[in-house]
């Protein structure tokens, strides 16, 4: 068999096992481009405030909000973290008597409780169907898969192409040449997001359990992340919410917290923090601080953190969605991304119409 014949083999196969998840995935990957203004847009009403010239302490956040919700359990405090617009609300994310995820937005300027979301929400759940088919652990593993497939196709695809070189849509041809030409050009156009999204996600998938601690280990980098346990002496209170804000900021100068995590049994109290230059939705630098003493306990800067942490937790997260320049390169995805369903249709359109052609030559 040769080279071709086995790329024309493996472009096929994978292609029809991975055309439902290329619908899927171009479908809900371009709405995920727009995620959180969407998610803003289909809860305006608690999601928008109107900025004054200063904000309200946060702990008077946390009790306004335990005021109303007395029985919810209030387990982090996010201050924007998506966008640094001063017009979007402040919420805390928190759990029902039963167990049930919520979320509570408040008006940091005037300290009002805007009101309550149950579950989580919209955007969130085609977050989760990208990320892993609303499946758990399976449902991740499946997508790794296709990950992989991806880049056979992208790779395959290419080894296709080459030899023809054929771009351009015939637009009068039969359908079967108008079918195959339209997904030619498209593939070509599609290969290096199929090569990108396939790679990268492979990463996210393995990223934690297996390629950042096997680079670390070659490169003898310590990257440890057990969390301390603390243990409250005679008399301590905790800390309150804008004082773990300050400490973090200290901490990490040039930094703005975007989610302040309250401490739970022996925890230690941890604020995310993000720097200008860091694209990711929350952020990937982090303090942990004694929640008694207000002392800190650690932090881990993005700016400083060995080469594989900020390239497997950081910049392939940003290539993966897009956020690697801010809006360039997320609207360059979402195109990339709608393209993803097209080849899912013309592709297996191609193999049934080749099909059904030879079944009907005379023999």
């Amino acid at each position: 068999m040769s080279f071709r014949t086995l790329a024309r083999k493996l472009h096929l196969y994978a292609g029809l096992a991975a055309a439902p998840f290329l619908l899927l995935l171009g479908a809900t990957g371009a709405f995920l481009e727009f995620e959180y203004p969407i998610d803003r847009l289909l809860n305006l009403r608690l999601s928008h405030v109107m900025p004054e010239p200063e904000r309200v302490p946060l702990q008077l956040l946390l009790q306004r909000v335990r005021q109303v919700y007395p029985d919810y359990r209030i387990q982090s405090l996010d201050l924007s973290p998506y966008s640094t617009s001063p017009e979007i609300a402040f919420f805390f994310q928190a759990q029902d008597p039963q167990g049930r995820p919520a979320t509570i937005y408040v008006d940091q300027y005037r300290g009002t409780v805007l009101g309550l979301r149950r579950g989580e929400g919209f955007a969130a759940r085609v977050h989760d169907f990208h990320t892993d088919l609303l499946l758990g652990e399976r449902g991740e593993a499946v997508m790794m898969t296709v990950a992989v497939l991806l880049v056979l196709l992208g790779a395959s695809g290419l080894v296709l192409w080459w030899p023809r070189k054929l771009l351009g849509v015939e637009w009068g041809g039969s359908g079967l040449r108008l079918n195959f030409s339209l997904h030619n050009t498209l593939g070509l156009v599609c290969s290096g997001s199929l090569l990108l999204f396939g790679l990268s996600g492979f990463v996210i998938y393995w990223q934690d359990s297996w390629l950042l601690p096997a680079t670390n280990r070659m490169l003898h980098i310590s990257d440890r992340e057990t969390a301390p346990r603390i243990a409250a002496l005679p008399g301590q209170v905790l800390q309150d919410l804008d004082q773990l804000d300050a400490a973090a900021c200290a901490a990490l100068p040039g930094a703005r917290s975007t989610r302040i995590v309250l401490p739970a049994g022996n925890d230690a109290a941890k604020v995310w923090m993000k720097f200008p230059d860091d694209h990711t939705a929350l952020g990937r630098s982090a303090v942990l601080i004694d929640p008694y003493s207000g002392l800190v306990l650690r932090s881990r800067s993005s700016r400083t953190a060995p080469l594989p942490a900020r390239y497997f937790r950081q910049w392939n997260r940003e290539i993966h969605t897009g956020d690697l320049l801010g809006w360039p390169t997320r609207l360059l995805a979402f195109a990339a991304a709608l393209l993803l369903p097209g080849l899912a249709v013309t592709g297996p359109l191609l193999w049934w119409m080749r099909r059904r052609r030879r079944q009907t030559l005379p023999v």
